[in-house]
């Protein structure tokens, strides 16, 4: 799909506020990458699976700074990423079986959400070490990996609290197993969508090439900037998008109407 010099600098800005928010929060900067590209005219699945490139990869890219640093807990990694690759590959498959206008409005309802969890108070900087419940760790692992699967995204704003809360994993420990959960995360959904879309590797390696940059300047800017002004900011700009979303799908509330007639007129 090619695309103009106007929409080349939009996907370029859109990439630096993915690896932005990414590099900063170890998640919340992929719930753009989706209505970005919504945005220029890719249509819904093929840019989930586009928006699940950009993901592993910037992800990946911001990890690696991460695991150089010690900010990786491998062990959390093992007990957490398995259930999330396994719910990630099959709600991609599943995915190909849904309504496009369904998997945006769900997208936009994890949006909403991811948003009111930033604006709620963050884990402390240090929680208590704890041995790391294998039981919870894989059963919210795969809730944010069919999360992933479906939409694109929402895996990595579950992923750093419920590192922090059920492994006692210190916040940017947290952020950096997220980071290599959701590489591998992104990786195997996007396994689940390849076989019934058709990537657009250029509009996707564009994002992605300045997603990279954006997460390298996310780990310097948390050095300086409150990351409480930052998560407000993110916070706002998703209830801004997702509201977006919702208005651009005219469908949505006629699949809705739909949906429900049948057990309506029956009650």
């Amino acid at each position: 799909m090619p695309f103009g010099f106007l929409t080349g600098l939009l996907l370029i800005g859109g990439g630096l506020a993915i690896g932005t928010a990414l590099g900063l929060f170890g998640g919340g900067g992929t719930l753009l990458a989706l209505p970005l590209l919504l945005a220029i005219g890719v249509a819904p699945k093929p840019a989930i699976a586009a928006s699940l490139l950009v993901v592993a990869g910037t992800a990946a890219a911001a990890a690696a700074a991460h695991l150089r640093a010690g900010n990786v807990d491998w062990r959390a990694t093992a007990l957490f990423a398995p259930a999330s690759m396994l719910a990630a590959f099959a709600a991609g498959r599943v995915a190909e079986h849904l309504p496009d206008d369904l998997l945006v409005f769900l997208f936009a309802a994890v949006v909403v959400a991811s948003a009111a969890a930033m604006l709620r108070r963050p884990a402390p900087a240090e929680p208590a070490a704890r041995e790391p419940s294998a039981v919870l760790l894989a059963a919210v692992g795969a809730l944010g990996g069919a999360l992933s699967g479906l939409v694109g995204a929402g895996g990595g704003t579950i992923y750093v609290p419920a590192l922090a809360l059920f492994a006692g994993l210190p916040i940017r420990r947290a952020i950096g197993t997220s980071l290599v959960v959701i590489a591998l995360v992104a990786t195997s959904a996007l396994t689940g969508h390849l076989g019934h879309v058709d990537l657009p590797l250029g509009i996707a390696g564009t994002v992605g090439v300045a997603a990279v940059i954006g997460a390298w300047l996310g780990q310097r800017v948390s050095r300086d900037v409150p990351e409480r002004a930052l998560r407000s900011a993110l916070a706002l700009l998703l209830i801004l998008v997702a509201g977006w979303l919702v208005t651009r799908e005219s469908h949505v509330s006629a699949w809705l109407s739909r949906a429900c007639g049948p057990a309506g007129a029956g009650q």
